[in-house]
């Protein structure tokens, strides 16, 4: 008697073994791209903070030029502000942007260890945090996300912790605080995300992993090792799925965390648990193709933005 259910069985394997490759290397698409180096409308240096909102507006820490540059999804220029400095308005080598509560948008001065908070005309509100390591204090502070709770958190960078704030910048909490190796220790946490939960997801760049706490700091799973793809280094095969190269930053999208794996010139998708499940990218300038990525905002549409930092552009993908 013919064994239907065999053959049915082995189908079934065949075409998960064709499927799943394709499925890792083109679960998105190029969509757009904008920018070149300078410092004109439009134009960015070493760009790395990135945002976007559900209404189709791009934010963008002009890292380099010391400003803030508006854009809608399509690349069309809106406003920018700012110039360097340590003035209200002004910045040193900003890093992080969001946009909160209210249609205020938070900037991490980074250079000026402060977050400035702006309304969308880029005027200014108020601003909180000052250089130290005490509770409040920042030192050079890289990513900065608000989680449902309506909390800041901000990666404390060489402070090597998680700081937690309100809408108006008053302490709350953090994390961390000693550098190492261990489930909990950072060694120069850099851009992180909260998913619709209240998870926080963080890049722990020179350890080569993502962190995965609680909002009150509580250590749930990390994922990752280094692997330097150009030379193998580390790497436990040439796909290195699930490995990384000074992952820089984090997106929460739905049940999906995508990170920037800056290193390796490419984007890695991963389930809330660490699992890996597409990519895409590799080192170059054409389509697709990344020079040290260094941010990736997801709007609820499913477009993705990612800041390509040394190629002074944005592009724009789709899934």
């Amino acid at each position: 008697m013919f064994d239907w259910g065999r053959v049915f069985r082995v189908l079934v394997l065949t075409l998960a073994v064709l499927v799943v490759p394709m499925l890792a290397q083109e679960a998105v698409s190029f969509v757009r791209e904008w920018g070149n180096m300078g410092s004109g409308f439009g134009e960015f240096n070493a760009l790395e903070g990135i945002d976007v909102t559900d209404d189709g507006l791009v934010l963008v820490a002009d890292t380099e030029n010391h400003r803030v540059q508006l854009f809608d999804t399509s690349g069309i220029f809106v406003d920018r502000w700012g110039s360097m400095g340590s003035e209200p308005g002004q910045f040193v080598s900003p890093e992080g942007i969001i946009m909160g509560p209210g249609g205020f948008i938070y900037v991490l001065d980074s250079g000026n260890d402060r977050v400035q908070v702006f309304d969308t005309n880029g005027t200014f509100i108020r601003s909180w945090g000052q250089s130290g390591e005490a509770e409040g204090q920042l030192s050079l502070p890289i990513g900065i996300a608000i989680g449902p709770d309506n909390n800041v958190y901000i990666s404390d960078t060489l402070n090597q912790r998680i700081q937690v704030f309100s809408l108006q910048g008053d302490f709350i909490r953090s994390w961390g605080g000693e550098r190492g190796t261990e489930p909990g220790q950072f060694q120069f946490p850099v851009g992180l995300d909260v998913d619709d939960q209240g998870d926080v997801y963080v890049a722990d760049n020179a350890n080569s992993r993502i962190q995965k706490f609680s909002a009150e700091g509580q250590f749930i799973v990390e994922w990752g090792s280094n692997c330097e793809l150009e030379s193998g280094e580390g790497c436990v095969d040439d796909e290195a799925n699930g490995q990384f190269s000074g992952p820089f930053d984090v997106a929460s999208a739905g049940d999906l965390i995508y990170v920037v794996d800056q290193g390796n010139q490419r984007i890695q998708a991963f389930d809330q648990e660490g699992q890996f499940q597409f990519k895409w990218g590799n080192s170059g300038a054409g389509e697709s193709q990344f020079a040290f990525p260094k941010g990736i905002a997801v709007q609820s549409d499913g477009l993705i933005f990612v800041a390509d930092s040394d190629n002074h552009r944005i592009q724009a993908f789709e899934r």
